[in-house]
């Protein structure tokens, strides 16, 4: 037998205890990222379609454009609130270890905080702060459950019937 258990997920990866691959570990940020900033296009766009609003670089990395008083605020804040759940569904898809999520969440979020200093400088909006904490609480436990409920399913495997052994 081999020293550590292997667990074989339904995408058809190996995962033990003692895999490492930081190449892997990248690629998979990379994704996440990239996924979640063109699921909150589609989402700013299409809120902003609807309401005949233009929207910018602004409500992507500026703590200003969250906001209920206007409809652009509103639009903004919803629509990272709908990239999070869609993240969760991301992190289904590329992650696939619930014990993983959180990790991945937290630097999405890491990261997005990071580009907005760099953007706009530091964030000091209540609605920006609320929206990245509940977002993140959003796109982490959303996505456990979702890896949690895909990893409990039985595995199948294709019954051989082999010849009976005489003994």
């Amino acid at each position: 037998g081999l020293p550590f258990p292997i667990v074989v997920s339904h995408m058809g990866k190996f995962y033990g205890p003692h895999v490492w691959d930081p190449v892997l570990i990248v690629t998979q940020i990379i994704s996440m990222q990239c996924l979640f900033y063109v699921s909150l296009g589609i989402l700013l766009f299409l809120g902003g379609f609807l309401a005949n609003e233009q929207i910018t670089l602004y409500e992507f990395f500026s703590d200003h454009s969250f906001g209920a008083s206007s409809a652009l605020g509103w639009i903004t804040m919803c629509s990272f609130l709908g990239s999070s759940v869609v993240g969760a569904f991301f992190l289904v898809i590329i992650v696939e270890r619930a014990r993983k999520c959180l990790d991945f969440a937290a630097t999405l979020y890491i990261i997005h905080f990071g580009v907005c200093v760099i953007y706009g400088g530091f964030p000091t909006s209540v609605y920006w702060w609320a929206m990245m904490i509940v977002g993140l609480i959003v796109m982490a436990v959303l996505g456990e459950y979702m890896c949690f409920r895909r990893e409990m399913q039985v595995i199948k495997f294709s019954s051989v019937h082999a010849a009976p052994v005489s003994v």
